[in-house]
């Protein structure tokens, strides 16, 4: 996915074509830095600082999914 704009926002990425389980691992690639984040049960919360354009990468770990 390709975010652009400037500022802290919060993405909010919840289950449906992309499978998002409370309590499981997901891998966040932001432009070439990667963090791990943990599903809560309203969905996967993942902080990102914008500043410009940058690509978002999400993916399962294996952890708990």
């Amino acid at each position: 996915m390709s975010l652009n704009g400037r500022g802290e926002v919060t993405l909010l990425v919840r289950s449906g074509a992309f499978p998002v389980t409370p309590g499981a691992s997901y891998r966040v690639v932001l432009g070439g830095a990667s963090s791990q984040v943990v599903a809560k049960d309203g969905g996967l919360l993942v902080p990102v600082v914008l500043d410009g354009p940058i690509d978002l990468l999400v993916q399962p770990t294996g952890s708990g999914n």
